[in-house]
């Protein structure tokens, strides 16, 4: 146990320590931000909490003696311990005490996700936030597995067992190069999709799902060229001018130049409606409640920015 007789005072050590290092009362003021006169009181101080002489002054400067090299030593790992003791209280006051996870598409992604991220963080910093990127089938099953807190999807699998609040409705368009023969078309007909050279997501869930019910109400069936979830690889393959693809009017707002390719509806139209969506009883927890109100903000906000 230590013993609370000859403890040593921190800020007049904090002084000599300084003093020491630079040789000079005047250099030290810079460091200390501390006047001569109450850096000279703070070493005759601690000289006396001490008894013993700990610098000897002359007219370049000070030098230590042979306590005051005793002392030097020590107050270098004594401040140091000191620093690195605040520096741990200080991470230990800002890490997050609970964690709330999230997972959406790269296009909510990118569009929604900073602003909410933003906000939480605003809100509520003693909550960690873990945001995961995946496609929007993989977004589904994360949901249903129970590995994510929320998910933002285009459909929920059991309205009993999860909380849901619709986001966002926006229509479908297909997206192909101007210079190809679909990119050049004012409209296209759900009857010839499955004579297009489609791209289709791969996961089942999610965007993909939203598709097969479409040509599955038109009667048709669309044997898919290519099966991508990547964006970026979509994007790459449309540029050959081979390839065309169903996404949502916002990701061809984005993500795709529009003197280059064409967004085009479809005909009937299809759309894809975003919910935010969790486990009921997970829901009721203060933190996931809370991003769900953001996130629905965020949301509202866009759409009324758009109208």
């Amino acid at each position: 146990m230590l013993s609370a007789k000859g403890i040593i005072d921190s800020k007049r050590l904090q002084v000599f320590y300084h003093v020491a290092r630079l040789g000079s009362l005047s250099r030290a003021e810079a460091v200390l931000f501390a006047a001569q006169p109450a850096i000279s009181r703070s070493l005759s101080r601690l000289e006396e909490d001490l008894g013993v002489k700990l610098l000897e002054r002359h007219g370049r400067g000070v030098t230590v003696t042979k306590y005051g090299e005793i002392l030097y030593q020590q107050a270098e790992i004594i401040l140091q311990e000191m620093d690195e003791t605040l520096q741990k209280l200080a991470r230990a006051k800002r890490k997050p005490s609970r964690k709330v996870s999230i997972s959406a598409s790269a296009i909510v992604m990118s569009q929604f996700m900073p602003e909410i991220l933003n906000r939480m963080i605003d809100r509520d910093p003693s909550t960690e936030v873990v945001a995961v990127q995946s496609p929007s089938g993989e977004v589904y099953n994360a949901l249903v597995a129970g590995e994510v807190d929320i998910a933002i999807v285009m459909q929920v699998p059991n309205r009993k067992k999860f909380y849901m609040k619709k986001l966002l409705e926006e229509p479908m368009v297909m997206i192909a190069s101007r210079n190809t023969e679909v990119g050049k078309l004012d409209v296209v007909k759900r009857a010839t999709l499955p004579d297009l050279p489609v791209i289709l997501p791969a996961a089942p869930n999610g965007l993909r799902k939203v598709i097969d019910d479409y040509a599955k109400d038109g009667n048709i069936e669309i044997a898919p060229h290519l099966q991508i979830d990547s964006v970026p690889l979509i994007k790459n393959m449309l540029a050959t001018e081979k390839y065309c693809v169903i996404m949502p009017q916002t990701s061809y707002e984005m993500e795709f130049d529009n003197t280059l390719y064409a967004g085009l509806p479809l005909q009937p139209a299809i759309n894809r409606t975003l919910y935010a969506a969790s486990h009921k009883g997970v829901s009721d927890e203060e933190h996931v409640r809370m991003l769900l109100e953001i996130i629905s903000q965020v949301f509202s906000e866009f759409e009324a920015a758009g109208k």
